[in-house]
């Protein structure tokens, strides 16, 4: 995605400033902002809703589409008078948003997105292939960042669901 190859950029042209914007991004999509609830909040909303994980997933999927897709809309109002303005806030919108969803789906898979593994994992979806093909090259990831989740045996169980998981905050 083009908000992937401008993220892999920012990474190389100035990493600690694009770090700093990286855990913003991912706070903000986990635990929410002003209007917009937080992956958790909304997982466990839908799941609600929902009834099932699968069901759940395919509703989150389409919803931030169309959130993507309206951000996207009201972004470009402005037409090239506002450019300079609107490009960075939409690549931070768009990121904020493929973020929010990742989390939402890790979530409702039953992972504690505070786990720096997990939340590594987030971040890599937000990446393109070849950036995490660096990355893993260039051993500033180990390798997938789930490898060692799954070596400690601490997998989510069969259900999907953990007791930090969707399960035991959405119906609460």
């Amino acid at each position: 995605s083009k908000s992937g190859e401008a993220l892999s950029k920012a990474l190389v042209v100035a990493p600690n400033a694009a770090l700093s914007v990286f855990r913003t991004i991912m706070d903000v999509a986990i635990d929410g902002a002003g209007p917009l609830p937080g992956a958790r909040k909304a997982a466990g909303a839908t799941l609600n809703r929902k009834g099932e994980v699968e069901a759940a997933i395919d509703a989150l999927v389409r919803s931030h589409i169309g959130m993507a897709g309206a951000q996207g809309f009201l972004a470009n109002l402005g037409g090239w008078v506002t450019i300079p303005v609107a490009l960075p806030a939409n690549m931070s919108a768009l990121a904020t948003l493929q973020a929010r969803m990742v989390a939402a789906i890790s979530h409702l898979r039953g992972y504690d997105v505070d786990d720096p593994r997990v939340r590594t994992a987030i971040f890599t979806c937000l990446l393109t292939q070849d950036s995490v093909d660096e990355l893993i090259r260039n051993e500033k990831i180990p390798s997938t960042p789930m490898v060692n989740r799954i070596a400690a045996s601490t997998s989510p169980p069969a259900s999907g669901l953990s007791s930090k998981g969707a399960a035991a905050t959405s119906r609460a």
